[in-house]
Formats: C-alpha cells, structure tokens, sequence
C-alpha cells in the first residue's frame, strides 16, 4: 500500500494503517515523530528560472576576471534573467 510513499493525508494514513506490513507501519510511526521537524517545501521558482544558476556563474566569473565591473554584471544579469523569464511566460 505504501509502495509509492506513505500517503500525506493524515486520514487516509489512518485508514490503511491496519493494513501496512510491519516495515510500512514502522515508517508511518518514524513520519509522526519527526513531523514536527519537517517544514514546508521551498516555492516552486518561476517558469523559465532553470538555467539562472548557470547565468549568475557567468557573470560571476566575467568579474573575478576583471572583465565586467560588478555594476555591469549586475546590469547585464537583470536584463538577461528578466529575458528569460518573459520568453517563458509567452
């Protein structure tokens, strides 16, 4: 029953329990405890925001090499980010 992951609805959890294997079981009672521990997820990142690390690694890399001061980097990232994210909306 719990192949693909233990159910997040509390209620349905509640409802197979007494169906689970025992491995399953101890799973369910090890996701309780530590339910207090878990946050949230992080927010999904925009459409189109993929490949901003590789963009941010560029410009990071043009001002360790003196080749763009950290104005123009800043400059050139906004306006290539904000691209990015406009042709991912259309």
């Amino acid at each position: 029953m719990t192949d693909r992951g233990v159910p997040t609805n509390s209620g349905i959890v509640s409802s197979i329990s007494a169906s689970l294997k025992p491995a399953d079981t101890t799973v369910v009672r090890f996701l309780k405890d530590v339910a207090t521990d878990i946050k949230g997820a992080p927010p999904v990142p925009p459409v189109g925001a993929g490949s901003v690390q590789y963009v941010i690694k560029r410009y990071t890399d043009e001002v360790l090499y003196d080749r763009l001061t950290t104005q123009a980097a800043a400059e050139a990232f906004k306006k290539e980010v904000q691209g990015m994210l406009d042709a991912a909306r259309k």
